[in-house]
């Protein structure tokens, strides 16, 4: 009995040494919130979502590599698609670099990209990250003063949105339908991200589902409102209006290049609209 006793004593002390040390560093960090999917490309994959990392962006980022793959996998299931049992992993990061009127949100958002760049420069067998910082724009196609200007203005959107949302959802897409553009052998997985899934994140993800998922003005919005959240609840507003003013520009042109209908001047809920 006395030997019983001290084996189970034992298995006790090896279970608590078991959890409390071992594996990733990142392994007990909390899956990455407001994860979802998004399209499915041969046998590649679209996924949207909020920062994946841990920490505040100024004293402290660890890039969450496994509660990111736990959300993406969770969805996946949800969404009824099979991921590969194996794949490589591309961050499409809209976290700011500078931003003049945020200055204190711009430098903890530079913080936690310059961690996701580190994290994939150390970890290159894991995949990679493209910074694709995402402003919008104060400027509305709503804005009679543009009168006729504003169809020259939707045709030549890249040359003047500081965001270059034509080609990005091009790229988006491109590199889904062939990630050799990228370097990349095999499956892929591809996220898109800003601070908390929602603003950014909905400007572009909304402008590819308008332009490859054949998605109306409407259903973009309800699935860009979906995706959103504050405190876990869903948000009543959808974008920021920079956002907000950038995707009517985007919806515009799909108009004026494809003969779509999209009505993208019915106001969509925005912050601060």
């Amino acid at each position: 009995a006395r030997n019983c006793l001290l084996l189970l004593i034992l298995a006790l002390f090896c279970l608590n040494c078991s959890n409390a040390g071992g594996g990733d560093s990142d392994s007990s960090a909390s899956n990455v919130k407001n994860v979802h999917y998004v399209d499915t490309v041969g046998t590649n994959f679209l996924f949207r979502g909020e920062r994946p990392l841990t920490g505040d962006g100024i004293s402290s980022a660890v890039f969450n590599l496994d509660g990111l793959k736990r959300a993406i996998a969770e969805q996946a299931e949800l969404a009824r698609v099979t991921l590969p049992p194996s794949y490589t992993l591309v961050v499409i990061s809209l976290l700011w670099l500078n931003d003049t009127q945020n200055p204190e949100q711009a430098a903890k958002e530079r913080g936690l990209l310059f961690e996701e760049i580190s994290f994939f420069k150390a970890n290159p067998q894991i995949g990679q990250i493209q910074s694709w910082t995402s402003k919008g724009t104060g400027l509305s196609p709503l804005d009679p003063a543009l009168s006729s200007n504003r169809d020259y203005l939707a045709m030549n959107l890249d040359s003047w949105l500081s965001d270059p949302q034509v080609w990005r959802a091009e790229k988006l897409r491109a590199w889904l339908e062939n990630p050799s553009e990228l370097g990349i052998t095999g499956p892929v997985v591809i996220y898109v991200h800003c601070f908390g899934g929602c603003d950014r994140t909905g400007e572009l993800i909304g402008s590819y589902a308008m332009r490859y998922m054949d998605k109306s003005w409407e259903e973009m919005n309800s699935l860009n409102k979906s995706c959103c959240r504050v405190d876990g609840t869903t948000a009543e507003t959808i974008y920021a209006t920079e956002n907000c003013n950038a995707l009517r520009w985007y919806g515009l042109r799909l108009n004026l290049q494809f003969g779509r209908s999209l009505h993208w001047d019915n106001l969509a809920k925005c912050c601060n609209l």
